[in-house]
């Protein structure tokens, strides 16, 4: 996986990197805002860290697609979350 800039690295397929990065400062604010009961822990792979590129491919297909994704606390953060989700991607 590239060392290049977690939003573009960690962008879900079909999504573009700007409507990403418009989700991540929605998470930011929300969770400086205190609209999680705790803040919300990801990208995933912006946790990971690879001991030997040999492995990116075995990694991205066993688990590329939670790459993107983040760990909640409650279902209430879940909601918290969708709602940002929901609203950086245009839809009300």
């Amino acid at each position: 996986m590239p060392a290049e800039n977690p939003v573009t690295a960690f962008t879900p397929n079909g999504c573009t990197a700007s409507t990403y990065s418009n989700f991540l400062a929605r998470v930011a604010q929300a969770s400086s805002a205190g609209r999680f009961h705790r803040a919300p822990v990801g990208p995933i792979g912006s946790l990971l860290t690879l001991t030997d590129d040999k492995w990116a491919v075995a990694v991205e297909i066993a688990i590329g697609r939670a790459l993107s994704t983040f760990v909640v606390h409650d279902f209430s953060d879940q909601r918290t979350l969708n709602v940002s989700s929901v609203k950086a991607w245009g839809h009300t």
